[in-house]
């Protein structure tokens, strides 16, 4: 498995965050292929495994939930 350093993290997402407030194309793209709008900044590879969504953010606050644990979580 490939292993990113946090550093990359930010430098990749702060580069596609970036991008995408100013090209539609590639807004549509982070939107529907996040993995392929990554991949334009990104020097290694994004496991399959690893499952990433982003989201047009058309509230006046965006809450993302934690991981449901169950009844007996």
């Amino acid at each position: 498995m490939i292993q990113w350093t946090p550093e990359e993290v930010r430098s990749v997402m702060e580069k596609v965050i970036e991008r995408s407030t100013t090209d539609a194309d590639f807004r549509k793209l982070c939107l529907e292929n996040p993995k392929e709008a990554i991949k334009e900044f990104a020097e290694k590879e994004i496991p399959d495994n690893f499952d990433i969504k982003m989201i047009e953010n058309k509230a006046t606050v965006t809450i993302v939930l934690p991981d449901f644990k169950g009844a007996e979580g």
